[in-house]
């Protein structure tokens, strides 16, 4: 990105969630994100995590 004071650059590590099944509680996919973004984290920068919503007994 170029900027008024010089190139920058910007980049994401990020963890997200998803069901299917509704209805899922929020805080079910809160975790299961926050969870599947440290995954993403240990796997080195500029990747990005799946995480299923569902139990793990499942």
């Amino acid at each position: 990105m170029c900027t008024q004071f010089g190139d920058i650059q910007i980049g994401i590590t990020m963890g997200y969630a998803f069901s299917r099944q509704f209805p899922v509680a929020v805080e079910q996919l809160v975790q299961a994100a926050d969870k599947a973004m440290y995954v993403a984290k240990r796997s080195g920068k500029g990747r990005t995590c799946a995480a299923s919503a569902q139990s793990d007994t499942e």
